[in-house]
């Protein structure tokens, strides 16, 4: 393809558009059956493309011996088309800015046990306080004893309060007097399940304890506010 004809493409030309106005202005103007001879396009395409041509401002006719002509315009008026545009553009550009700028959801799936010790790290060295759902295992018991201190020791050291909601088979566990700085209620052992969600700052976090345990992180304020609705209905019928 030749150069200005790819020239004139780039700037928003389809490619029978940029043929038929480069042979109209350097060869032009031309009636249609002699410009179907020079392109080789049919009659039907080539009348198309004319009629969007002159909608674009960029092909005019005017009438010879009961004949229509097609002649181009000086390529300088595409230069005063495209400005139009940019104006255009930045008319609207600070409204696309803003709604870009929106805050989004970011979803994050960690799998592993060593991934699930780096979350519950990032959330025990933050000070927000942390709601749990659903919780029926132990910390020690997915993670193993080890971590479970650690993880209590950063949290005390930071001061993390933590509001608990667990299953009533959980009940008299003893790892549940070692965990720092927490509030815990009951609910119906029906309502058990195998994962359970945190909620801290921003993020939802939902941990999947299965074999190779997993977790999905979101991070979003709104979704966020949602849970923790939904988490203080519970408490109000949690026991104790």
């Amino acid at each position: 393809m030749e150069e200005d004809v790819e020239c004139l493409r780039e700037i928003g030309l389809s490619e029978k558009e940029a043929i038929i106005y480069k042979v109209l202005w350097k060869e032009g103007p031309f009636t249609i059956t002699p410009l179907m001879k020079r392109t080789l396009f049919q009659r039907s395409s080539i009348y198309d493309v004319l009629n969007r041509l002159i909608k674009k401002g960029i092909v005019s006719t005017y009438t010879k011996d009961f004949k229509t002509h097609f002649v181009a315009e000086d390529p300088k008026v595409m230069l005063s088309l495209l400005e139009e545009k940019k104006k255009r553009f930045e008319s609207i550009l600070p409204k696309l800015i803003q709604k870009n700028t929106q805050p989004k959801s970011l979803i994050t799936v960690h799998e592993g046990a060593k991934a699930l010790k780096k979350i519950f790290m990032n959330i025990a060295e933050d000070k927000e306080i942390t709601y749990v759902i659903g919780a029926s295992q132990s910390l020690k018991e997915i993670l193993g004893e080890p971590f479970f201190y650690q993880f209590q020791k950063a949290q005390k050291e930071v001061g993390n309060k933590v509001k608990m909601i667990r299953s009533e088979a959980s009940r008299g566990k003893p790892s549940l007097k070692e965990i720092s700085n927490a509030d815990i209620r009951f609910i119906s052992e029906e309502y058990s399940m195998p994962s359970h969600t945190l909620i801290q700052g921003n993020k939802v976090i939902i941990n999947i304890m299965e074999d190779i345990p997993s977790a999905i992180v979101i991070e979003s304020a709104q979704v966020a506010d949602s849970y923790k609705n939904f988490f203080f209905h519970l408490w109000k019928s949690a026991k104790e």
